[in-house]
This record gives C-alpha cells, sequence and structure tokens, in this order.
C-alpha cells in the first residue's frame, strides 16, 4: 500500500477544486490529478537518480503549474502567451473587470 498511499497524499495536498455533481467531470479531475502526481513522483526519482541537486528539482505545485502554463501556451499560440502578459492587464468576464495578478513578467 506504500506506493498507493503516497500519491494519494500527494493528490490531497493540491486538488483540484471543482464542486460538481456530474460523475464524469470529478473523474476527469480525479484522473488529471493522479497523472501530474505520478508524472511528478517519475520526475523527482529521476533527477534524484541521476545526481540533481535537491535544489534544482521542482516541487509539486510547481510542477503543477509549469505543466497547467505549458497547456495554456499551446493553446494561445495565436495571442500572447501566458508569460509574456502585463501584471497589469484586465480581462472582461461577464461584465466585471478583473486585474490579473499574479502573471509573471518576462
Amino acid at each position: 500500500m506504500g506506493g498507493v498511499d503516497l500519491v494519494d497524499r500527494m493528490m490531497s495536498y493540491y486538488r483540484m477544486s471543482g464542486h460538481t455533481k456530474k460523475w464524469t467531470l470529478r473523474m476527469l479531475m480525479h484522473s488529471t490529478d493522479l497523472a501530474l502526481a505520478n508524472s511528478w513522483l517519475l520526475y523527482h526519482k529521476d533527477l534524484t537518480v541521476n545526481g540533481t541537486p535537491k535544489k534544482n528539482i521542482m516541487q509539486l505545485l510547481e510542477f503543477c503549474m509549469e505543466v497547467a502554463m505549458t497547456f495554456l501556451a499551446q493553446h494561445d499560440k495565436t495571442t500572447l502567451t501566458f508569460q509574456s502578459r502585463k501584471m497589469t492587464q484586465t480581462f472582461q468576464s461577464k461584465g466585471k473587470s478583473v486585474q490579473c495578478r499574479q502573471c509573471p513578467t518576462s
């Protein structure tokens, strides 16, 4: 049970929060969480075996954010990439103006 318990613990740290009653969406979010946790464990194990210093290995949250930004960058090839957006850029969503605070600057 060691591997199963480890993956369950890793998934519980940064679980996708989607409050829905649809079982299909819940299964999709769970499967994505499971894939991310397993991918990070393999990434961590591979770099540890290769002798990479611990400070150069991404933590789980950083790994998940990097995967998400990679998917967003692939989806948004025709316009500005996520990394190049200004921190003061505003977005219009359902009549509300939302200001981006956490967008990294290049």
